[in-house]
């Protein structure tokens, strides 16, 4: 592990670290690959990109740097689902014992959290709807020049 420590702040690391977040800010100005590609020639030189500089390079370093945020995007949600569960768990602690005796408040406040718990695990089934016309007559639907065939 302690190789690693060094790789991590090698110049090439950081140089490569800088490239990828000014890449960044510039395509979420909406610049363009291309004009993102001479920029960062401008910016750093030539010689210290990687062989093959271009436009589509200037892409693959802006992809990378989004879904290493969208990694982390995820890690937290996960994270803050994970908080709200303990949370629901604790409140269902202090209700659970009035509920089992029938207190009809507590029992609609546990229903409430395990209501709020399927949602967040995604436990549920869809609820299935059927769509239904004036009067509740079945739908029909037209496309319009399909149905003139």
């Amino acid at each position: 592990m302690a190789g690693n420590h060094g790789q991590l702040t090698s110049p090439r690391t950081l140089n490569t670290v800088e490239r990828r977040l000014y890449v960044l800010a510039l395509r979420r100005t909406g610049m363009t690959y291309e004009k993102i590609a001479r920029a960062a020639v401008k910016k750093f030189g030539a010689d210290n990109l990687p062989n093959g500089w271009d436009k589509l390079y200037a892409y693959k370093d802006v992809k990378r740097e989004i879904d290493k945020i969208r990694s982390t995007l995820r890690e937290d949600a996960g994270e803050i689902v994970e908080l709200e569960l303990q949370r629901l768990d604790e409140m269902l602690v202090g209700l659970w014992a009035k509920a089992r005796r029938g207190n009809t408040a507590a029992i609609d406040r546990v229903l409430k959290i395990m209501e709020r718990r399927a949602k967040f695990l995604g436990i549920d089934a869809p609820e299935r709807r059927e769509l239904t016309g004036a009067g509740g007559e079945p739908l029909v639907l037209r496309v319009k020049g399909f149905d003139e065939v």
